[in-house]
């Protein structure tokens, strides 16, 4: 490695790891699974443990098991595009703590004729306090619905309290005016 590649590469690194961003490479020639140290952390595996695929599977929470691999069957489709983009929950989280929300987005490569995937590659970040975020306000805005429905349902009972007054008002004007 040449001193600027080293640079360039020393670059990439500090701007991943400044971004909180995990990677990972899936090599399916050799069926080996690389997990940088922030991937590792965000599915709470020990820095010193290799993974498979099957580990990372066995990894995702059980509901999004399905659409992760169904996600990623798609981007090993050689009539598609090969890139890979999902949300999904980790099985693994800290006792008290919210579930982890990570977000993977990736590539898949393809031989000369692409008809087989042989590399896998990507980053993963862990998205978990914007999926909060989106859960708040989600709740908030049903909230202001409740309010808004609650408050239209007073504000009609006050115009058909008003109609009537008016109604029982009506003959008594008409009398007066006579």
């Amino acid at each position: 490695m040449t001193t600027s590649d080293f640079t360039s590469f020393e670059r990439l690194q500090t701007a991943v790891d400044a971004a909180g961003v995990g990677t990972w490479d899936y090599d399916l020639v050799a069926d080996t699974l690389a997990w940088s140290p922030r991937c590792k952390e965000i599915f709470g595996v020990p820095l010193e443990n290799e993974v498979t695929y099957a580990d990372f599977v066995a990894l995702v929470h059980p509901d999004d098991r399905a659409t992760t691999v169904a996600a990623v069957e798609q981007a090993f489709d050689p009539a598609g595009s090969g890139s890979y983009d999902i949300e999904y929950r980790t099985r693994w989280q800290l006792p008290g703590q919210p579930t982890l929300w990570a977000r993977a987005t990736g590539r898949a490569f393809f031989n000369e004729a692409r008809t087989e995937v042989y590399r896998f590659i990507g980053t993963i970040s862990d998205v978990t306090a914007m999926r909060q975020l989106q859960e708040q306000l989600t709740r908030s805005y049903q909230d202001l619905e409740v309010k808004v429905t609650f408050r239209n349902l007073e504000l009609e009972r006050e115009v058909q309290r008003l109609r009537a007054q008016l109604t029982a008002a009506a003959p008594a004007a008409s009398e007066a005016g006579k």
